[in-house]
């Protein structure tokens, strides 16, 4: 019980420090890594993931400088 409330304050607190830096792009970012996400939940492990993570990050960076 514990356990998940504490997971869901951390959620609730990194989403709104993305909205204060990201503003209207965290929904693109959400969509964006949604998949390599739930790819690292389901089984526990981000080096499966990591590459495409990283790489949809980029992308979305190098969209806002342009």
């Amino acid at each position: 019980m514990y356990f998940v409330l504490g997971i869901a304050l951390l959620w609730a607190v990194l989403l709104s420090v993305g909205f204060l830096v990201l503003r209207h792009r965290v929904p693109v970012l959400l969509k964006r890594i949604a998949q390599p996400l739930l790819v690292a939940f389901s089984t526990t492990s981000s080096e499966a993931v990591f590459p495409k993570l990283t790489e949809e990050l980029e992308r979305l960076a190098a969209k806002t400088k342009s």
